[in-house]
């Protein structure tokens, strides 16, 4: 009899223990997700199911595609996939950087920045994400308005819109901008300097918004105290595209964008100036203050990225603009109408080339620092957002997303084509309509940068010591 009891209650204990082990399996089945794997939700209008299932992977930059390659054994989606879980570490040789998939799976976007679709709205409180966007305009009565910033602002990076975002924020508070005393660049070739800015009274400024190369402790001393540093970069093949086409390089280079991707180092050897205002080696690291002779250096490239990692609070990545301004709000403690964008500065569609997978191949290989450069903070900036919080992000940028719309729908009657830059190129300027000509959050969400950096001039001439005097710009900066 004891055996049986012993027996029988031996038997309820396992089926105990089962029943415990199956619940507990399941809800880690169900709500695990791991650090490199995290979704980030995205609407599809069209389907209205259980957010469980309406939530579509967009990983770190690769992963959702290299996972799927995982899985049917390709090796080079097993590559990818593991340098997006290795938060892109500086110190891999440029040769692992050469594959051609390995190039696409990490880059974040094909489209011109300017010309791409919209991403689908997500519905204001949509039930079916399970999680409420954010209402009203204000942050946390914790959180402290900052004001002090300084954008390092890059060649065809989307770095216009940024400016203007920040132009704005320091129009309409009265802060003071460090203004180029001539043209549109603050000293470019040179590593700025204080005394490139317009001086004022203060002595320092809150916002540095104009191009100049970096020079850390040139700038620290310009700004006020705690004045937060961002920069943007752009998937390089996208961005030198863009440049190459803007600053009309095939007439210096006497070469096609194919042709030069195609021997760049012999062209650029032969054309390439030695001092220029934007380079065509690596741009986006010499906008930052890398010097040209340490271009062909991996291991000096590897120690300058983890210096500008040190250097900035915040690197936004273009292809993911709504997603770095929603962290840029963080950052500063500012509102959703404080990062309301309007894309400033585009090329019209016509002039935008398409990139054929050879001449992106060779264009990788030719701005492997820079690629390094943006594989780094891509990786970065979806560290941050995982740490934000994926669906709070995605309530946040669909917020972001219904006032850009809703504040095009009052302001903008449709675009016109302006040609600039003495009729080299087309640049795409909004028409304002008729009832908001007059309406100042119109006027400078659209104002066009060289003439919004006018308007600011006066402005600072109005606070500078002495009489210096304000030179127009030429036309057509990027």
């Amino acid at each position: 009899m004891s055996i049986m009891k012993a027996f029988v209650a031996t038997l309820l204990l396992a089926t105990v223990f089962v029943v415990i082990s199956l619940i507990y399996l399941n809800q880690n089945t169900r709500g695990a997700v791991s650090r490199t794997n995290r979704i980030f939700p995205k609407s599809n209008p069209s389907i209205h199911v259980h957010a469980s299932q309406s939530l579509q992977p967009l990983l770190h930059p690769g992963v959702r595609i290299a996972q799927d390659r995982q899985k049917q054994g390709d090796e080079e989606g097993m590559r990818a996939l593991s340098l997006n879980r290795g938060a892109t570490k500086t110190n891999q040789s440029e040769s692992s950087l050469g594959s051609k998939k390995v190039h696409k799976d990490l880059r974040a976007g094909e489209t011109n920045i300017t010309q791409r679709k919209e991403d689908p709205i997500i519905a204001r409180g949509n039930s079916s994400l399970g999680v409420k966007s954010p209402e009203g305009k204000g942050q946390s009565s914790t959180c402290k308005e900052k004001r002090g910033i300084l954008l390092l602002k890059t060649h065809k990076t989307g770095s216009s819109t940024i400016q203007n975002v920040l132009y704005r924020f320091g129009d309409v508070r009265d802060l003071t901008f460090a203004l180029p005393i001539v043209d549109v660049y603050m000293g470019a070739p040179t590593k700025f300097r204080p005394s490139f800015a317009m001086r004022l009274a203060t002595g320092t400024y809150d916002i540095l918004a104009n191009h100049a190369r970096f020079h850390k402790e040139n700038m620290k001393k310009a700004m006020v105290p705690g004045a937060k540093f961002i920069t943007i970069l752009r998937y390089p093949p996208r961005q030198f595209e863009s440049m190459y086409s803007f600053y009309r390089m095939k007439d210096k280079f006497k070469a096609s964008l194919e042709e030069f991707a195609s021997s760049p180092k012999a062209i650029y050897g032969k054309y390439g100036p030695k001092s220029p205002k934007h380079s065509a080696r690596n741009p986006m690291l010499y906008d930052l203050g890398m010097e040209l002779k340490a271009m062909d250096n991996g291991v000096a490239i590897d120690k300058w990225i983890k210096y500008l990692g040190e250097s900035f609070d915040l690197v936004l990545i273009a292809e993911h603009l709504k997603e770095s301004l929603i962290l840029l709000k963080d950052t500063m403690c500012w509102t959703f109408d404080d990062i309301t964008y309007f894309t400033s500065n585009a090329r019209s569609g016509m002039l935008v080339e398409t990139i054929t997978t050879e001449t992106e191949k060779n264009l990788l290989g030719w701005l492997s620092g820079d690629f390094k450069l943006y594989q780094h903070f891509n990786t970065v900036l979806w560290t941050k957002i995982e740490e934000y919080g994926v669906e709070r992000m995605a309530a946040d940028v669909a917020e972001l997303e219904r006032r850009n719309q809703e504040l095009k729908a009052h302001c903008v009657q449709g675009k016109k084509k302006v040609s600039e830059m003495s009729g080299r190129t087309v640049i795409e300027r909004y028409v304002l309509r008729p009832k908001a000509k007059n309406d100042m959050q119109c006027k400078r969400i659209t104002y066009p940068a060289i003439d919004y950096l006018q308007i600011l001039k006066a402005k600072m001439k109005m606070k500078r010591p002495g009489n210096v005097q304000v030179v127009k710009p030429a036309a057509g900066a990027g």
